[in-house]
């Protein structure tokens, strides 16, 4: 679906209006939010599966707030990487490894973001998008030892899609405060797309 919804949001049927366009651009993350559902409901009740449900249940609507009120939008989605760390949780616990993970991740993020710092308006701005890579950092510090510690498919899938999740956001930065190719934001929004199935 990523290769139907990302051509039409960037503007491909220029008829079509920005309430549909935003639409159809949070398609396929309904879409995976259903595959999470299935698994809960047929797999015994899996609370892993439930949090990450309700994770892309708030990721949809935050695709869809994105375009419409970029801080709304940038809330939900800190609430829903939020909700998939919880469901690392239940998966398993941290371990001394997440640490030393966290602080890398979080001090390149904010390396990252402090290169676009005369790009964000605002003091207060700024701050919250330095909140949300904490959220970020988590993420990774939570999924990365998890194939390391308890080898399994949904080990690695957790820690690819957390992995994705991590660089679809830096490029979706980018791509909102530089001027980038479409063939860039196609590239990052796949990405995107792609985190949310693993």
């Amino acid at each position: 679906t990523w290769f139907i919804a990302d051509p039409i949001y960037q503007g491909a049927i220029p008829s079509l209006s920005k309430k549909w366009r935003l639409t159809i651009k949070a398609i396929p993350t309904a879409i995976a939010a259903c595959f999470a559902a299935a698994a809960f409901l047929f797999f015994d009740g899996d609370h892993y599966a439930l949090l990450v449900f309700i994770g892309l249940l708030v990721c949809t609507a935050a695709d869809v707030m994105l375009g419409v009120k970029f801080i709304v939008g940038g809330i939900l989605f800190f609430m829903g990487h939020v909700l998939y760390i919880s469901a690392l949780n239940t998966f398993r616990s941290p371990t001394w490894l997440s640490l030393p993970i966290f602080l890398l991740a979080l001090g390149g993020l904010w390396l990252f973001c402090h290169q676009y710092r005369k790009q964000i308006p605002g003091k207060l701005l700024f701050l919250g998008i330095l909140v949300y890579c904490i959220a970020l950092g988590l993420l990774l510090a939570f999924s990365l030892p998890l194939p390391f510690l308890n080898f399994s498919r949904r080990s690695l899938l957790a820690a690819l899609g957390a992995a994705l999740f991590v660089l679809s956001d830096m490029g979706t930065c980018h791509c909102m405060l530089k001027t980038t190719s479409k063939r860039f934001d196609y590239c990052s929004l796949g990405i995107y797309y792609s985190a949310q199935i693993l």
